[in-house]
């Protein structure tokens, strides 16, 4: 389904006009003519450097900062942030892409792409097909865990103390929705 008609959809569902949804990306190249699209339909656009997984969490959360996401990134980011908005009660769609789909048909892209399609047809998982979150994740004994490196705005980064380096870790359990924020000394 087309970009636009997916916003339409969640701005419904949400019950919002289209300038009062607020949608998350990244700022990318390859993510420039979403961008585009998603103004020119008045929604509020947040590109971020990075984070995606941090992303999808975030639009799941109580208060959350953001309606929707959407990105074109890596499979293994797509699953982790599956698993975080399936076990926070969230909804979400992936279509996986090769590698010349995501970051442009050039010559040595090429190659890789014909890799990723030969592993993808091995493994029985369809490539341009869109999966649903129970397609992504299919069961719902869930934990997701993330320790902050740098910080964000999931957890805070590594920080040097006096006494070692401190930590901060979520911890989502997906069978009853909790949220816990671990602090540790290390």
């Amino acid at each position: 389904m087309p970009l636009t008609d997916n916003l339409r959809n969640v701005a419904k569902a949400l019950g919002k006009p289209l300038d009062k949804l607020r949608m998350v990306t990244l700022d990318k190249p390859r993510l420039s003519a979403a961008i585009e699209e998603a103004t020119q339909l008045g929604v509020k656009v947040f590109a971020l450097p990075d984070g995606d997984v941090a992303a999808s969490v975030l639009t799941c959360w109580q208060d959350n900062p953001y309606d929707v996401m959407y990105t074109i990134g890596g499979a293994p980011e797509g699953v982790i942030s599956a698993c975080a908005v399936k076990a926070l009660g969230g909804d979400m769609q992936a279509e996986l892409i090769d590698f010349c789909q995501a970051k442009g048909d050039y010559t040595e892209n090429r190659q890789i792409a014909e890799q990723e399609r030969k592993r993808c047809k091995a493994m029985g998982v369809d490539v341009n097909r869109v999966y649903s979150l129970d397609e992504l994740v299919r069961g719902n004994d869930i934990l997701f865990s993330a320790t902050g490196v740098t910080g964000g705005e999931l957890v805070n980064g590594i920080q040097q103390t006096a006494n070692g380096v401190r930590t901060q870790t979520l911890l989502i359990g997906g069978a009853d929705q909790t949220c816990n924020i671990i602090d540790s000394l290390h």
